[in-house]
């Protein structure tokens, strides 16, 4: 993640989360900590950006900020977490389209995210990498076509991200755009 766009984010996010009427509340936002929760396992590019934020967030609001992992059911455990918390400011969610892509396939999730869920701030924008072995029969993308082509019938495997995920709906756009026989691996 670029410090510039991390910076922009923060600073983008800071004054929606302290900005509001405050004569209907009798103290100062924040007066406890904040959690981010990452529908994730740790260690990808969205926790490694939550916490990021996090920290940001700490020095400016000079109140703690948690980021929990609440990984499975393609981001639908975690999502829901956040859905059921107490809509006072204090529970983020920090999410990837992935999200938007339950409800594009008609994933049945135990929340609406029109109703139940308030977009704050673009976080990151990411770019997706096609990446091959360095003894791969191609080293770009028309000579990837062109051994596409030479055998139709021979699937050229992708691994993703997981089922449903942004790299994961970028290779069935490639296949459906290009006419490649390319297989899903995970």
């Amino acid at each position: 993640m670029k410090r510039r766009s991390l910076l922009a984010a923060t600073g983008l996010a800071v004054p929606l989360l302290v900005e509001g009427p405050r004569s209907s509340r009798a103290q100062a936002f924040p007066d406890r900590p904040i959690r981010i929760v990452v529908p994730y396992a740790p260690g990808g590019a969205t926790d490694t950006g939550a916490r990021a934020l996090g920290e940001r967030l700490e020095k400016i609001l000079g109140q703690p900020v948690v980021v929990e992992n609440k990984a499975g059911g393609g981001t639908i455990i975690g999502t829901e977490n956040v859905v059921r918390a107490k809509p006072d400011g204090y529970t983020l969610l920090l999410t990837p389209a992935a999200l938007i892509a339950n409800a594009a396939f008609g994933v049945k999730v135990p929340y609406d995210i029109d109703k139940d869920l308030v977009p704050v701030v673009g976080f990151v924008d990411l770019a997706v990498l096609l990446a091959a072995a360095n003894d791969a029969p191609f080293m770009s993308v028309a000579e990837l076509l062109a051994y596409a082509k030479a055998d139709p019938n021979r699937p050229i495997p992708y691994a993703s991200a997981g089922v449903g995920s942004l790299t994961h709906l970028w290779g069935e756009f490639l296949k459906a755009r290009t006419g490649m026989p390319m297989e899903h691996v995970g």
